[in-house]
């Protein structure tokens, strides 16, 4: 796709996605590490995801929306991959964010996407790697027809890795600025 220029591939392993970009690798947040995070057991946490966990993660966000994600998880294993995804540097084999999806695609083909990087890994275009790497899987699905996002309109770093992505911008509403990516060809 055009606006990612990320190369990345996918593998499957007993239905363990890993998507990897050039230097960031993306593992979804299963049940076990969910509640792992839930827990706050940072050493097994550590363990399972094969990389160093950094005191700066997972943020107070992420640890607020982990109880509702492990909840709709277990609930529909198929959530797996609309939800967080565990960023984590290849090189360095440490976690530098989470992002991920709120959710499968709505009945219109939409899926709205998030992200966070711990601030030591901050404006190096990991967000947009990353977020890049999630894009291209959602379009992956046929079902995904757009997908959305929203940011403070005057938090440049987030509008810079949102206009990398070649999202637009739509309007601005409950001091948001909303942005989307059609899937090229609908």
């Amino acid at each position: 796709m055009e606006f990612c220029t990320v190369q990345h591939q996918c593998e499957m392993r007993e239905r363990k996605i890993i998507l990897k970009g050039k230097r960031i690798k993306l593992i979804p947040c299963s049940v076990r590490i969910a509640k792992l995070i839930f827990d706050e057991d940072r050493d097994q946490l550590s363990r399972l995801l094969g990389a160093k966990v950094p005191s700066e993660w997972p943020t107070q966000d992420t640890k607020d929306i982990v109880p509702l994600y492990l909840s709709s998880l277990e609930a529909d294993p198929e959530m797996l991959g609309w939800g967080i995804w565990i960023a984590i540097h290849q090189k360095e084999n440490t976690v530098v964010g989470d992002m991920g999806f709120k959710g499968k695609p709505d009945e219109s083909g939409t899926v709205e996407i998030g992200y966070g990087i711990i601030p030591s890994y901050r404006n190096n275009g990991y967000a947009t790697e990353a977020a890049g790497l999630l894009i291209n899987w959602a379009f992956s699905h046929s079902a995904v027809k757009k997908v959305i996002a929203e940011c403070l309109p005057d938090h440049a770093p987030s509008v810079r890795v949102l206009e990398k992505l070649n999202m637009q911008r739509t309007v601005v509403e409950d001091n948001m600025q909303k942005w989307e990516l059609t899937r090229q060809g609908t």
